[in-house]
């Protein structure tokens, strides 16, 4: 039940030791890991209610999903991936790749690429963390109340994760978004 797709640009797989590990092909330039996972939302049709309705309409009714969302990290071309759940999971020495919007007072909306960090929240919307946006999550399972989380990531803020943080996010991009605006408005 935990669907998690790693791409990495300039790398190569290797065996040390009988470990398999993620090597920059060039160690000159940054090696990059994208993390994909599937859509995280569904839009669904309203349907007005009231104490008075005798029936629901018959289905199906209309809904629309998001797309995949990915997070992208560089990665110093001398940094080693241990090719396990944990060392895939492990972006502590990984720097977020963001859109230019979030990173730049001047940074124009752009449709999303594969090499920055573009979440498809709800649908239709992308958005980005700002630059001090840290992902936290555990390596392993965790149990809490008889229930065991698989893999659960969170967005915080400079290491911090909610709820003592509320983390920022900005809308970087959206289908049919108007090309006449030379940038998106600042959050307030």
């Amino acid at each position: 039940m935990v669907y998690l797709g790693f791409e990495f640009y300039n790398a190569k797989a290797v065996v040390r030791a009988g470990q398999t590990e993620i090597v920059a092909e060039n160690t000159k330039l940054p090696m990059y890991m994208v993390v994909v996972f599937p859509p995280q939302h569904l839009g669904e049709q309203c349907v007005a209610y009231s104490t008075s309705m005798t029936s629901w309409p018959t289905p199906p009714v209309n809904g629309a999903l998001a797309g995949f969302s990915w997070l992208a990290f560089e990665l110093a071309g001398t940094a080693t991936v241990p090719f396990t759940m944990a060392g895939l999971l492990d972006w502590s020495k990984a720097r977020p790749e963001l859109v230019p919007v979030a990173t730049s007072r001047s940074g124009a909306p752009a449709a999303p690429d594969s090499l920055h960090t573009a979440l498809e929240i709800p649908w239709q919307l992308w958005l980005t963390p700002f630059e001090d946006g840290t992902w936290q999550h555990w390596a392993s399972p965790v149990t809490h109340n008889q229930l065991t989380e698989l893999w659960h990531t969170r967005l915080g803020a400079g290491g911090v994760e909610p709820p003592f943080v509320t983390p920022q996010v900005k809308a970087s991009w959206a289908p049919g978004y108007s090309a006449t605006f030379t940038r998106l408005p600042d959050n307030p």
